[in-house]
């Protein structure tokens, strides 16, 4: 089997351990409380998808936040932006249809126009850059313990928190089922190069089964070790009084500029 067929899982792979490593740096940005971190990026979050659907202007001064935590938190920015890549064909394919039926024109600065619906698929695609980069901002300074321990601090119920841990921990042992059964489909393939698409199914259905029983036997090991699904160990975190007033600047600077055009002003001063 060629290296290229095995490369793709195990790309998969090292990506999901790459924002774990990146988690376990020393930085300012990794030494903050990690509610406070989830609070920042709920309230960022908030404030980009409250825009309009032709509010572009105004979503650019937020374009400064993940590039400014990427950079004090060393994240790379090639990192950073293809895993925000991945959401896109998702998102392009669901606003194709405001380019086809939304032809109203509408004007920009400078005398330009463009169609309305070309301007709200405009907006989606920032907005899904924005907050996919903000989530992944977080995961990248902020271990998966630490964020199961703010989630539980703000009072998630244990059993949410519990699903959020073990759907990342486990989703390694999903992918290593899946390089398993295509290695051996290829092995059994007439030409051995992929899976057929009428295979799919059948191989989804597989997958499924092979997980679920993989589950079980995860869970069984599990038990055997003490393991109670009503508890879960989390660390036992504060927030500073710097921490906290920081949060407050933060969430009223996003408040601001959700109610103030800072684009729209500075454009003004030019023109």
């Amino acid at each position: 089997m060629s290296a290229s067929k095995t490369g793709k899982f195990g790309a998969s792979l090292a990506n999901l351990r790459s924002l774990e490593s990146l988690a376990t740096r020393d930085t300012p940005l990794h030494r903050i409380s990690p509610t406070i971190k989830i609070a920042a990026t709920f309230a960022y979050i908030v404030a980009v998808v409250s825009f309009g659907v032709y509010d572009f202007s105004g979503l650019l001064p937020f374009a400064a936040y993940p590039i400014i935590v990427a950079s004090a938190g060393e994240i790379p920015y090639g990192l950073l932006f293809k895993r925000t890549l991945i959401a896109l064909p998702f998102v392009a394919f669901a606003g194709t249809a405001n380019i086809i039926f939304d032809r109203a024109p509408v004007e920009l600065a400078f005398g330009l126009k463009i169609t309305g619906g070309m301007l709200s698929f405009a907006v989606l695609i920032l907005k899904t850059l924005l907050t996919v980069s903000a989530v992944l901002v977080l995961a990248a300074t902020t271990p998966l313990n630490a964020i199961a321990s703010g989630l539980k601090r703000f009072g998630l119920p244990c059993i949410l928190v519990l699903q959020f841990v073990m759907t990342w921990r486990y989703l390694e042992v999903l992918i290593d089922e899946a390089e398993r059964m295509f290695h051996a489909y290829v092995l059994r393939s007439p030409d051995g190069k992929f899976v057929k698409f009428k295979d799919w199914p059948m191989m989804a259905g597989q997958l499924f089964l092979r997980a679920y029983d993989r589950a079980e036997r995860v869970y069984g090991a599990m038990q055997c070790r003490g393991f109670d699904a009503r508890r879960i160990h989390t660390h036992n975190i504060r927030e500073t009084g710097g921490e906290i007033f920081g949060l407050i600047l933060f969430a009223a600077a996003c408040a601001a500029l959700r109610c103030f055009n800072l684009s729209a002003a500075v454009g003004g001063i030019f023109s």
